[in-house]
């Protein structure tokens, strides 16, 4: 363990504040008194550290599978690995990218353009210090012979979802007769699919165990911790859809396993009711932030509920497929700009093809925290600031949001609730005990109504 005086010096010598990051700051761990100070101080390097013995004591295993040539290949990797974590720990500038990956170019730009003061570990933004080191990861592995297909935390995403099997074959038994449009079940499915943000693979399954307290338990116990419910502006939008054209619904995905199924629910409802013509998943090119789903996760999830003893999880999955037959669930090819550090009002410079695919959709819906920044930015907006405001112009089609908060940034919150909740919990923003539900229209602008300043 480092002593107090190490922790002193490293933060003198790197011109840490003990201080919160200012108002309208990029949130940065520069600020000793952030969360993002703590999770690259510490839990980012035990990560790297958890990584890395994972590796070295399992290399034989690996090995048997992908082949004796692939042992160089795993050293390699656990040395630059190892390199990395140096470099966190001694809040080094970020480097260029000089292997074979296909964003390469679009990630050296972004870090060429930093600016000077700005591009170490601690002094840059949080968001963009953090998708660089999970962008390094899948770098090593990418620049290998043998390894570009290895996911260092595939195993335990499929844990995870092994762990709520029993969870969700409750679930869809309790929700399996809801097909017509009604605004109740539209309510409760779109809190299901909150709440399952939770379920990332360090979530404490036993909290999630419906069996004794019923399938929605949950859901009516955690309601008033939902600060922001825009839920009854979401249903209206889907209800009063044009349908003289295909209605599309895309979901810009989050967490694997238990999160991903529910998505599968509300889509699946959502669909069934008529509400919608299509649903499109945007995925992570690369395996990203731990849980993150890429295409072989989504493919690998609907083959184990298909698998499942559960009738009710069986009878689901076939229709799953079925709507991926019949062109009702798309995947999307994945697109490299979900794992860049760019923030989405910057889509329509960087990926302008992106953000016209997604104007074709009636509502996005935005899934989880990491997304959640990259939506408004990591950035220190007064908690009341309207989301409007936070969007910067990312409007492609009628935005809605569900996210657990994890990090401490948010926007659009009433300023008495916000002093309430920080008065009972000062860390409430990185709990992960509270919930919003946000929508913003397309066309909304946010300007003064002419009439009401007369």
């Amino acid at each position: 363990m480092q002593s107090h005086f190490e922790h002193h010096e490293f933060d003198v010598k790197n011109g840490i504040v003990n201080s919160k990051t200012p108002r309208h700051s990029l949130i940065s761990a520069r600020f000793k008194q952030s969360f993002a100070y703590y999770v690259l101080r510490y839990r980012i390097p035990e990560s790297l550290s958890q990584i890395i013995a994972s590796l070295t004591d399992n290399v034989d295993a690996l090995v048997s599978h992908y082949g004796e040539e692939s042992r160089v290949d795993f050293q390699k990797v656990i040395y630059k690995i190892r390199k990395l974590k140096h470099h966190l720990e001694h809040d080094s500038q970020l480097q260029q990218f000089t292997g074979t990956e296909p964003d390469k170019e679009v990630w050296n730009n972004f870090i060429s353009n930093l600016e000077e003061g700005q591009n170490t570990f601690f002094s840059t933004c949080f968001l963009y210090a953090e998708c660089y080191i999970f962008r390094s990861l899948i770098s090593f592995l990418q620049n290998t012979q043998t390894l570009k297909t290895f996911d260092y935390f595939a195993d335990k995403k499929q844990k995870s979802l092994i762990s709520f099997l029993n969870t969700i074959e409750i679930v869809i038994f309790g929700i399996r007769t809801a097909t017509q449009p009604n605004d109740d079940v539209l309510r409760l499915l779109l809190r299901l699919n909150l709440w399952g943000n939770q379920c990332d693979i360090l979530a404490d399954t036993e909290k999630y165990t419906v069996r004794k307290k019923g399938a929605f338990q949950h859901l009516r116990e955690y309601e008033k911790n939902i600060i922001i419910d825009n839920s009854n502006s979401i249903i209206n939008c889907l209800k009063t859809a044009d349908h003289s054209k295909p209605i599309l619904i895309d979901f810009i995905s989050d967490n694997a396993g238990y999160e991903l199924v529910v998505d599968f629910i509300l889509a699946h409802y959502l669909l069934e009711a008529k509400m919608v013509d299509k649903v499109r998943f945007h995925l992570k090119a690369v395996p990203w932030f731990v849980s993150d789903v890429t295409h072989t996760d989504f493919l690998w999830t609907l083959q184990q509920l298909k698998k499942q003893s559960g009738r009710c999880t069986q009878d689901y999955a076939r229709l799953w497929y079925q709507f991926l037959n019949d062109g009702k669930f798309e995947v999307i090819t994945a697109d490299y700009f979900w794992t860049t550090p760019y923030e989405f009002y910057r889509m329509r410079d960087i990926r302008p093809d992106l953000y016209k695919l997604l104007s074709e959709a009636h509502m996005i819906i935005i899934k989880g925290d990491c997304n959640y920044r990259k939506l408004i930015g990591d950035f220190h907006w007064d908690a009341s600031e309207p989301f409007i405001t936070c969007l910067r112009g990312f409007q492609p089609a009628n935005i809605c949001s569900l996210r657990i908060i994890k990090t401490e940034i948010i926007c659009g919150l009433n300023p008495i609730k916000n002093e309430y909740l920080t008065k009972i919990d000062k860390d409430w923003m990185t709990s992960g005990e509270y919930g919003t539900i946000q929508f913003m229209e397309k066309n909304y602008c946010g300007c003064p109504d002419p009439k009401e300043e007369m």
